[in-house]
Parts: structure tokens; sequence; C-alpha cells
């Protein structure tokens, strides 16, 4: 395998490094929250409601928030995918501009 090989491989293969990287980062971290909400629960089942809370405006749920932040980036993402390949598309199919040719001072003098 030659190195053009090698490199090529290694560039493939990063993005799926990556993701799987970020899941098993992710699985521990929420491994670990769970962990210590279950610690916490018995204590935080003793502080009292704050006070004028019923008269506070209800406020989404943490998982709303989420999913709508996250519709949104997919939104956008889509918008920068089609923008990016448009972009490529028309500059793969226009041929560069010949420069106009410029006149010697030999044939500007005859």
């Amino acid at each position: 395998m030659g190195i053009t090989d090698t490199i090529t491989e290694t560039v493939n293969n990063i993005p799926e490094w990556s993701l799987s990287t970020l899941k098993s980062s992710n699985d521990a971290v929420l491994a670990a929250t769970k962990k210590v909400i279950d610690a916490f629960e018995p204590v935080t089942r003793l502080i009292p409601a704050a006070p004028l809370a019923d008269r506070l405006p209800e406020l989404p749920q943490p998982s709303e928030v989420l999913s709508q932040w996250f519709s949104f980036v997919e939104k956008l993402i889509a918008e920068q995918k089609r923008f990016g390949l448009d972009l490529a598309g028309a500059m793969t199919t226009q041929p560069p501009a010949a420069a106009p040719a410029r006149k010697t001072t030999a044939a500007k003098a005859a």
C-alpha cells in the first residue's frame, strides 16, 4: 500500500472514528449523570417549591427546547449543503475565462 492509499484510507476513516468516539463519550457522560441524579434525588425531594411558582408561566420541557433547536440545526445544515453543492457545481461547470490578449509594445507601434 502506497502513501497516497494510506492517507486516503486515514482521511476516509476519520469521520467514522470521530462519530464513534463522540458516541462513546456521550454514553459515558450520560451514565455518570444518571448516577449523580439518582444519588441526589432523595435530597432534592426535600427542597421546598419556589414561592409564587404557580404564578410563573409554564416553561417548555428541556426535551422540547432541544428538539426545536436540533430541528433548526438540521434545516441550517441542509441549506448549507445545498449552497455548497450548488457552488461546487457552478465552479465545475464554468470553464475559466480566458484572459484578454495583451498587445506587446511592438504590436502597438505598428
